[in-house]
């Protein structure tokens, strides 16, 4: 595993501090969780992508557009 240093606001550094003790996580594993959720989601959009381009349909861009998101 690497090591690297994140910069983080006080507060929010401070809130998830909180957070991580109510729950009694580290804040490491905060982090890698809301990292690996955010890899899936990732991975998730961009086969949703994929999958209405090979469909024919309209491209996500499309879609938002036409539905004002």
């Amino acid at each position: 595993m690497t090591t690297t240093t994140l910069r983080i606001q006080e507060n929010k550094l401070k809130f998830l501090k909180i957070i991580a003790t109510i729950n009694n996580k580290s804040v490491n594993r905060i982090v890698n969780e809301l990292i690996t959720e955010y890899l899936e989601d990732f991975e998730d959009s961009r086969d949703a992508q994929k999958a209405l381009k090979e469909a024919g349909g309209f491209s996500l861009e499309e879609l938002k557009s036409e539905w004002d998101l």
